[in-house]
């Protein structure tokens, strides 16, 4: 088989695995094309490299991440190139290949298993994630529950030793099981929160992640690193929040626990909010877009809005001195009034 095809059957696989409803049957074929040959190992995992949203592959029955791994390593794995037969070698090139030939195998299966053991945490961690303006609530394995708002994706690793979120994109609200014994502890990019038995909220944007604290404790702080070790942490209590972004140091503050979750019942609340990060959220939750141009960034919302309906919205930024609305079947589009005044 050519590359091209080995790298076109690593894509379907990694489309095919992102459903979180994956099956036993298709988890074995998974399991036996990856047994085929270590050149589909490679292929795979060079898509996986690719993306930071990694492939959702549930639990079969009784099957877990070791089970698969101890199978892969009781399987005969073809070698590196496929399966060299000596009818296939002309007979002067064919005693060379005797003696390399175990050797290549025997090489390329364990590439195999070391691949499958760095990557087998990441492959078999379900993903769940919600669609736009859908509010999801999950019960863990462990018995806590998150809540994802519009637009957002976990992905879970729970086992007796460790309880890890990664929160992937948009926002959570995790309420945490008691267990004194395995910490809860979500990532956001950097960014490593580490649950005291609590409940609290997670926003992950593309500048930095917030964290605010509803009951208990959570330690805020950045993931640990070879090089660096682990990293000091910040602990929150109930009604504090912290914002953490890659070009601004850590800042520490008091929360409204009512705005802070009100997407929790349909309803956005803002306070002094700057326009493009009220934008953010209404288009996360609405098909139609709204768009603002250079200059009203950071025009100041304070109010309370439906997340459902930007109506209520549009016609607040009617009325506010400065702004002019305009609107299409496609988008509603905020300018400066100055821009249109010239």
């Amino acid at each position: 088989m050519s590359n091209e095809s080995i790298v076109d059957e690593a894509a379907e696989w990694f489309v095919t695995l992102r459903s979180e409803n994956t099956d036993s049957a298709t988890q074995e074929r998974f399991l036996q094309w990856l047994q085929a040959s270590p050149e589909h190992v490679r292929e795979y995992l060079a898509i996986l490299s690719l993306w930071t949203d990694l492939p959702a592959l549930q639990h079969g029955g009784a099957q877990s991440a070791s089970a698969y791994i101890e199978r892969a390593l009781a399987s005969n794995v073809v070698e590196l190139h496929g399966a060299l037969s000596p009818e296939a070698v002309p007979g002067k090139q064919r005693s060379r290949i005797h003696r390399w030939r175990l050797p290549v195998a025997v090489a390329a299966a364990c590439a195999v298993v070391s691949l499958l053991l760095t990557y087998s945490d990441i492959l078999f961690a379900p993903t769940y994630q919600s669609e736009a303006g859908e509010r999801r609530t999950l019960r863990l394995a462990d018995g806590s529950t998150v809540t994802l708002n519009s637009l957002s994706r976990i992905r879970v690793h729970i086992t007796k030793q460790q309880r890890t979120i990664d929160l992937l994109e948009g926002q959570a609200l995790f309420q945490v099981a008691r267990d004194p014994g395995r910490a809860f502890v979500v990532n956001s990019g950097p960014v490593r929160a580490r649950a005291l038995g609590t409940q609290f909220d997670v926003v992950r944007h593309l500048s930095g992640t917030v964290v605010t604290v509803l009951e208990g404790r959570v330690a805020v702080g950045e993931q640990a690193t070879q090089t660096a070790g682990p990293a000091r942490e910040t602990l929150l209590a109930a009604g504090q929040q912290v914002v953490v972004g890659e070009r601004m140091p850590l800042i520490l503050k008091t929360a409204d626990v009512s705005e802070v979750t009100a997407w929790t019942h349909g309803s956005l609340v803002f306070h002094e909010t700057p326009l493009s990060a009220v934008i953010e959220q209404f288009n996360a939750n609405n098909a139609r877009r709204i768009v603002i141009e250079r200059g009203v960034e950071d025009f100041p919302i304070t109010g309370t809005f439906s997340s459902a309906d930007p109506a209520m919205l549009v016609e607040f930024l009617r009325a506010q001195p400065g702004l002019t609305v305009t609107e299409s079947d496609a988008a509603i589009v905020i300018r400066p009034l100055a821009a249109i005044q010239k």
